[in-house]
C-alpha cells in the first residue's frame, strides 16, 4: 500500500469499510501512545482512499480508542 500506510513497524489485521474507501488496521510504529523508544505498543490507525486510488497518510485514531496499552485487532460492523 506504499509509504502512506506501511512503515518499518508491523502493520496487520487490516479491514476495509463496505465502500472500500477507508482502511482500518493495527500498527506497531513509532509515535504510538504506549511502549518504549524501541518497542512500540499496538494502536489502531485509519487511512482513506484518495480520488486517484492512492491512500492518504494513515492517522492514529488517538484517545479514547487508543490508550497507553496495546490495542489489538479491531472490527467494525
Amino acid at each position: 500500500l506504499g509509504p502512506a500506510v506501511n512503515t518499518e513497524g508491523a502493520e496487520y489485521a487490516g479491514f476495509l469499510t463496505a465502500d472500500n474507501a477507508r482502511l482500518f488496521f493495527t500498527s506497531e510504529r513509532e509515535g504510538n501512545l504506549g511502549g518504549s523508544s524501541t518497542d512500540f505498543d499496538e494502536d489502531f490507525y485509519e487511512a482513506t482512499l484518495n480520488p486517484d486510488s492512492s491512500w492518504a497518510p494513515a492517522r492514529n485514531l488517538g484517545p479514547p480508542i487508543n490508550t497507553e496499552l496495546n490495542e489489538g485487532v479491531g472490527c467494525i460492523s
